[in-house]
């Protein structure tokens, strides 16, 4: 349903970050499969390794791929 979608797509995304736990990786991909043609892919990263630029060029490669692979 969209209600449990939205949930989960927000329990993931502000889900918090365990800054002092050296094994915790401040990149976070999920792939939420909807049905057989459908999915929503979620990209949650901490701002310490991200900025407005690196954000922006992840989004037009995974595009790009997305495309490619059509």
């Amino acid at each position: 349903s969209p209600t449990l979608l939205t949930e989960t797509i927000n329990a993931l995304v502000y889900a918090p970050y365990a800054l002092k736990d050296v094994n915790e990786s401040l990149v976070r991909n999920h792939l939420i499969q909807l049905d057989e043609t459908h999915c929503v892919v979620i990209l949650a990263v901490h701002h310490a390794v991200s900025d407005g630029v690196s954000a922006s060029r992840y989004l037009e490669q995974a595009c790009a791929i997305y495309n490619a692979l059509l």
